[in-house]
């Protein structure tokens, strides 16, 4: 009786070898697809392996092997061995062995007319005679087809599987549970007596996510999902990199990139339409293309609860409104699980215009919490630890962000967070600037006198000079209208200017008045298309009419002084009947983000740049 019990172990333990080993073999196959995979030169056959079908199933129960895997008229038969006892195969095993393989790839090479190789997957060692019996054989190709040995324990089978898990980023103990879970799903087939497949690929992704939908969370795929959405957000908001491969803020992004590997909350700061929000972007998309984490960036007013977790649900293609997945912390570690080869961070994660109209958010609690998440990892830091994660909060204010957003006084939380100040371009940016808009003109400036390094003070990290500093000229030429220098120094005017021809570019520059009116028209093109977006109440706005209004707003009001939020603004507007209170102040807020006017803290408003005062107030009807 108790041989018999010994027996049925023993047979239990060898077909649950088999049943581990054929399916960590293809899981590691398919992995594999999603980055690179070191195997043993043995199984050095990934492409000829793939996952278990019905007829792959059907082949091996013809053919008497444990496992028959088909791919592109390419069959790889598999055959287990296993043993609870240290019992090596002999020379006469192994020679039954080959032969019994040899016999059944004739078979399938018949059946499937296809190439064909065989694999022996064993935890038992082979005598010395019998490996020698083993090479000679795999050497000569006998009868034509290609031998493969794999020296495999249960415990690598199993550790197989559970490296898979952890691409998809299940925990140590959902990885355990889905183990379980998928050898009681076997057994259970097998009791009930169906052939075939016991278990897929979907039936292993479904263990360890929940879904059979579910996506791996390595970097290799993230950072593709991740490039398209910032490729959408990016068009979506007329953000590019077109400065790429240019001086053009390119001191800002190396300090912000090396902010992040240093601090979990970094802020960028500004006055509005000086490139915070493209600085930001440019860096996330920077960050996708070389696959160093997960990145993702979003308006502040739209983001809305469980944004981080919902982010990595989304990359996992899971419902966001998953229970188990809803925690922040967990999204984060399931990040660092799928990719333990990764430095941190592992996650790049930007808030846009936090600072713009918050009386607005409908999610403001959820979204402090989500920062609050970062001030912590942010105190984690000052321990000497990397942060797992890095958000970028840009805004004009940073001390309204402090006294907002964050769990602390100014200054109470014996922590001092990370800024970067970006202001008007430097002399040394608008030439580089120049150079990429205008580069025949750029070379006659560069004869007539090199530029000048814009000041910086020590200790400070700010880009670009104010608006108060003296206007710069290079020296010897009358090319450049010192008006619309200045206007160009506002880094969001370039927006006008580059939707421009050559021709019509020079012509701008030189303060040609139809030009000058055509990149204005531009520009306010381009804010026309971000006020639909961003303001429900004003999305069905035509382009004529949201002109009108600025030029309406820009004659009754002070170029050069300061003017009132409700009268000059609010008031001008209403008088053309286009639209209501509420929504000239909305369309004033969205004048303050893109820096078209500043405000103090007494709503009194000043243009930024006169001359675009004067550009729009010269206007024609509803267009310039």
């Amino acid at each position: 009786m108790t041989n018999r019990s010994e027996g049925g172990k023993w047979a239990l333990a060898g077909y649950l070898y088999q049943l581990i080993g054929q399916h960590s073999l293809t899981l590691r196959v398919i992995g594999s697809q999603d980055g690179p995979l070191e195997v043993d030169d043995e199984v050095n056959i990934s492409l000829m392996l793939s996952e278990f079908d019905s007829d792959s199933a059907s082949l091996a129960e013809m053919l008497g092997q444990d496992a028959a895997m088909i791919s592109e008229k390419k069959v790889v038969l598999v055959q287990f061995m296993y043993s609870t006892r240290d019992r090596r195969i002999d020379r006469t095993e192994i020679d039954e062995i080959i032969t019994n393989l040899l016999n059944d790839a004739k078979e399938a090479s018949k059946q499937t007319q296809g190439t064909v190789a065989c694999m022996l997957v064993t935890n038992r060692e082979l005598t010395g005679p019998a490996k020698e019996h083993w090479a000679d054989a795999a050497r000569d190709k006998k009868a034509g087809f290609d031998l493969f040995l794999k020296h495999q324990s249960m415990e690598e089978g199993i550790r197989h599987i559970d490296e898979f898990g952890m691409t998809y980023g299940a925990t140590r103990d959902e990885r355990a549970k889905a183990v379980d879970l998928l050898l009681g799903s076997a057994f259970r087939v097998l009791g009930e007596g169906k052939t075939g497949t016991l278990l897929t690929k979907e039936d292993f992704v479904e263990a360890f996510t929940g879904s059979r939908d579910g996506c791996p969370l390595t970097v290799s795929v993230i950072a593709s999902i991740a490039r398209e959405s910032l490729k959408q957000y990016g068009e979506a908001n007329h953000q590019t990199d077109k400065w790429k491969g240019t001086g053009v803020r390119r001191e800002a992004l190396d300090d912000l990139l090396q902010a992040i590997y240093e601090h979990a909350l970094v802020i960028v700061t500004g006055m509005g339409g000086c490139g915070k929000s493209m600085l930001v972007w440019n860096l996330l998309y920077e960050i996708s293309q070389q696959e160093a984490g997960g990145c993702a960036i979003d308006f502040a007013q739209f983001v809305e609860s469980n944004w981080i977790a919902a982010m990595v649900n989304k990359w996992r293609n899971l419902p966001s409104d998953t229970l188990v997945n809803n925690n922040p912390d967990l999204a984060v570690e399931r990040l660092l699980i799928a990719n333990p080869q990764l430095s941190k961070p592992v996650i790049y994660l930007g808030l846009d215009g936090i600072d713009e109209y918050t009386d607005l958010y409908a999610h403001k609690g959820d979204l402090r919490e989500s920062i609050e998440l970062f001030v912590k990892r942010e105190q984690d830091c000052r321990k000497g630890d990397p942060p797992d994660a890095t958000l970028i909060v840009s805004c004009r204010d940073k001390d309204e962000v402090l006294r907002e957003w964050l769990p602390f006084p100014p200054g109470g939380s014996g922590i001092r967070l990370r800024s970067i100040r970006v202001s008007e371009f430097s002399n040394d940016e608008f030439m580089e600037a120049m150079k990429l808009a205008v580069p025949d003109l750029y070379l006659d400036l560069v004869e007539a006198q090199p530029p000048q390094s814009a000041r910086r003070e020590p200790g400070t990290y700010e880009y670009g000079v104010d608006l108060q500093e003296s206007i710069w000229l290079p020296a010897g030429t009358e090319q450049i209208d010192a008006r619309v220098h200045k206007m160009l120094l506002h880094p969001v005017m370039w927006r006008g200017l580059l939707a421009l021809d050559q021709a019509e570019r020079m012509n701008a520059i030189r303060g040609k008045p139809d030009a000058i009116d055509a990149m204005v028209t531009e520009f306010l093109r381009w804010f026309h298309y971000k006020v639909r977006r961003r303001r429900i109440g004003l999305s069905d706005l035509s382009f004529d009419t949201f002109a009108q209004l600025l030029s309406t707003i820009a004659k009754k009001s002070n170029y050069e002084g300061a003017n009132g939020r409700d009268g000059e603004w609010v008031g001008s507007a209403c008088s053309t009947h286009q639209v209501n209170e509420r929504e000239a102040l909305a369309l004033y807020l969205e004048a303050c983000s893109i820096g078209l006017i500043t405000e103090n803290p007494r709503m009194k408003w000043w243009w930024r740049n006169p001359f675009v005062a004067e550009t729009l107030a010269r206007a024609k009807g509803g267009s310039s």
